[in-house]
């Protein structure tokens, strides 16, 4: 084993080896270098040792999560794996393999740390470009956007160099899946402004939302959907439904939008995926999500936030 420093420790169990093996080729392959037993630990070496000499080599070390329990025993050796991370400062990322949708119970310690989620697969671009990010400390280079037909739509301008962190929103789009693009642009927005411990927006927040976060994910909807869907088509109905754009509290104009665009049927809000979904303007339905309860505080208005969303859209030239 040699004395240089490694990127990243992969820590995991026997089982999840052929995984592993992947995501150490795909961080290479991003100019990383992480450290990996069966790479690393020469035959006749003593290999608790040489794991307690690793840690003191790595930044970072990204936590293995898969569908198997660990016994306790295995729990509790790599609770103590990790309190030595702690104790040295050094970041530690859980990462869910496919099939995994949360930290199980054994493990729930790990739950005080941002987790990367590989839900869609191990070549999901999104989560790898996340573990990225957290063993580096930077966002990875944006990448080229793939046009569905080689061509952007016409008057509609979309980033030519986008994060890969749209990756899924745009794949999602490409086949028309709006209600996965729904849930993805949600989550984009909770990530763009960087709202882990509590994703609930103010009136305030949204009104200082990355303009170029907006630009992206709205000039990805227009363009998929033809125009027919997209914040900016959103702004300019509520515009015509009387609504001014400048981050005043508008009910009138808001309920007469939610009406046009199916966010609302007599009388009722719709919050779930309808025979409504193919009007203009009900993607995405991040506005109508805007408004719902937030633990712990008084329940705020769906139109203040909207008219807050709608101003902000305005101020970013959209």
């Amino acid at each position: 084993m040699t004395d240089r420093d490694f990127d990243v420790f992969l820590a995991h169990r026997k089982v999840d080896k052929p995984i592993i093996r992947k995501i150490y080729q795909e961080l290479k392959e991003r100019g990383l270098a992480p450290w990996l037993d069966e790479e690393e630990i020469p035959p006749g070496a003593a290999f608790q040792e040489a794991l307690q000499q690793a840690i003191g080599q790595v930044k970072t070390a990204a936590i293995c999560i898969g569908s198997d329990e660990l016994s306790n025993w295995q729990a509790l050796e790599l609770k103590i794996s990790i309190t030595q991370c702690v104790k040295r400062k050094i970041p530690i990322i859980p990462f869910l393999l496919p099939g995994v949708s949360a930290i199980p119970e054994s493990l729930l310690f790990l739950s005080e740390f941002h987790a990367v989620s590989f839900q869609n697969g191990i070549e999901d671009e999104r989560a790898l470009s996340r573990l990225e990010w957290g063993i580096t400390g930077r966002r990875p280079k944006p990448k080229p956007l793939s046009p569905s037909n080689g061509n952007p739509a016409p008057d509609i301008v979309v980033k030519p160099i986008i994060d890969s962190l749209y990756t899924n929103l745009e794949r999602y789009l490409k086949i028309e899946d709006w209600e996965k693009a729904d849930d993805e642009t949600h989550q984009l927005m909770i990530v763009e402004a960087g709202k882990v411990e509590e994703p609930f927006f103010t009136a305030e927040e949204l009104k200082n939302f990355p303009c170029e976060a907006l630009k992206v994910i709205d000039g990805l909807w227009v363009k998929h959907s033809n125009s027919r869907f997209g914040f900016s088509v959103q702004k300019e109905m509520y515009r015509e439904c009387g609504g001014v754009l400048d981050g005043c509290h508008n009910r009138e104009a808001f309920t007469k939008l939610c009406e046009e665009n199916g966010w609302k049927v007599k009388d009722k809000w719709v919050n779930v995926i309808s025979d409504n979904s193919s009007l203009k303007g009900h993607f995405p339905r991040f506005g109508l999500y805007i408004g719902r309860d937030m633990p712990g505080r008084r329940r705020g208005l769906r139109s203040t936030r909207f008219s807050a969303l709608a101003f902000r859209l305005e101020s970013c030239n959209l």
